[in-house]
């Protein structure tokens, strides 16, 4: 597995933090389309089609440092049902049609609004930074390497 660039592990680290690509690339000097050629090699390299589930990814292969402690959270506020399941889905790198259409979901307007829920929940803005919350709130196993 090809290992990221020095500025590549920095965007993904941003990516992960919760930030948007425009912020990434203010914080890094650099302009969103630098920020965007460096998510695709990453995307090429993990061999995955979206920035959420490069975050889960990276996590499994080293990239990235798994989120500082684990919060406790109480059961009560942890996703269950179809929530659980799209944050699954989403964290293994489907699109949001595919999650729709696996959770039999109307239409993306239902799907966006879920995701909304589960990122109010978690207290981020992002998809990548849902995920890569979810991790560190016990919501989603960390995953192991070559799992």
């Amino acid at each position: 597995m090809p290992q990221p660039s020095t500025r590549e592990a920095q965007v993904l680290r941003l990516l992960a933090e919760d930030l948007r690509r425009e912020v990434i690339a203010t914080r890094l000097g650099i302009k969103v389309g630098g920020v965007d050629f460096h998510l695709r090699n990453l995307r090429r390299k993990a061999r995955v089609s979206y920035n959420s589930g490069l975050v889960y990814h990276a996590l499994r292969y080293g990239w990235l440092l798994p989120p500082d402690g684990t919060t406790v959270v109480p059961a009560r506020l942890c996703p269950a049902g179809p929530l659980r399941r799209a944050l699954i889905l989403l964290a293994h790198d489907h699109g949001e049609k595919q999650i729709a259409g696996q959770l039999s979901i109307p239409c993306c307007r239902n799907l966006e609004r879920f995701l909304h829920d589960l990122r109010v929940l978690a207290e981020v803005a992002t998809s990548p930074g849902l995920v890569y919350r979810a991790v560190g709130l016990g919501w989603l196993p960390m995953p192991g390497v070559g799992e």
